[in-house]
């Protein structure tokens, strides 16, 4: 049996990891600098920190614009409370290999400098992934506000599919998506290609299966009980809601995106798995933009009992 889930239209407007925050349990909402300020903060809404490679959230960082000369991180962050600028690394998010043909491997990750305004500037770092080796050896910029799909080492290459700012795109929200290609030899970290494919679209999301890491900041899903999936193709979205299938349309007009009605299968689910298909299925109908983040896919949805950006990994 099939039932029908009223949803509500999704606004792809003013998409952002740097945006002012709304009320209840989120972040105090900042001062707007800008008209083009998203409403939300998935930024600020990202999950609790994922393991990274031994001793690189306690590295020295160097050559970040903007910075000291060097930092030395505490739990992958370093903090001036006086100047109010900020560095941390990405949660989760590294490439492990031989970039440059010789012992020892290098780690690959992405660091990102703030400096108390919306600004939220990306650098991709290399650090050797050798026991004792404390501090990073190369930095490249990325870019403000830069949103990362997904990244892979080809060889020697590192890859990043990311999403930027075009012309015209405003502050607050890159729609631009490109690939970049680096190279690390002689101690450089060098972009060597850069190729752009136009317009972020719902496509972007195809040819994936996301699985729900979290519901939001410092909320993983709960590991003991079954995945929630998406997948998109065909102007559709489809997958589980933990207990139940359920599909729906999901669609794009401009900046507007419309998802729904969703149908959802009636089989009857105990707690406390019921309880989290509820959840889940209340925030899709709720949807109200999407995002990228260190090669993780953020939606947008809920009311404010219960908002956030919940954050899917791929499979």
């Amino acid at each position: 049996m099939i039932r029908g889930l009223p949803t509500s239209a999704l606004v792809l407007a003013s998409l952002t990891l740097v945006a002012a925050c709304g009320p209840a349990d989120r972040l105090p909402e900042e001062a707007p600098t800008t008209g083009d300020e998203a409403p939300r903060d998935a930024r600020q809404e990202t999950p609790q920190r994922e393991a990274l490679p031994g001793g690189v959230e306690s590295m020295v960082l160097f050559g970040l614009e903007g910075l000291p000369d060097s930092v030395r991180l505490v739990d992958g962050a370093w903090r001036d409370t006086t100047t109010r600028t900020s560095v941390v690394l990405a949660p989760g998010f590294f490439l492990l290999g031989d970039l440059d043909g010789a012992a020892p491997d290098e780690v690959l990750l992405l660091a990102e400098t703030n400096f108390g305004g919306t600004g939220h500037f990306q650098y991709l770092v290399v650090a050797h992934a050798e026991a004792g080796s404390q501090h990073s050896v190369a930095a490249h910029p990325l870019g403000d506000r830069v949103q990362l799909r997904s990244g892979a080492l080809e060889g020697e290459i590192a890859v990043l599919e990311l999403v930027e700012h075009g012309q015209g795109d405003p502050a607050c929200c890159p729609r631009l998506l490109t690939t970049r290609r680096f190279t690390f030899q002689g101690g450089a970290l060098t972009e060597v290609d850069r190729v752009e494919q136009g317009p972020r679209t719902l496509e972007a999301l195809a040819g994936t299966e996301w699985v729900l890491a979290a519901w939001n900041r410092d909320e993983p899903v709960d590991s003991g009980l079954p995945e929630i999936t998406l997948r998109y193709g065909n102007g559709g979205i489809s997958g589980s809601a933990g207990c139940n299938q359920y599909q729906g349309s999901l669609t794009e007009e401009g900046d507007d995106v419309s998802v729904g009605p969703l149908t959802v299968t009636l089989r009857i689910c105990p707690d406390p798995a019921d309880a989290q298909e509820a959840r889940f299925l209340q925030r899709m109908g709720t949807l109200s933009g999407y995002s990228f983040l260190a090669g993780r896919l953020l939606l947008a949805g809920g009311d404010d009992g219960d908002f956030g950006w919940m954050a899917f990994r791929r499979r």
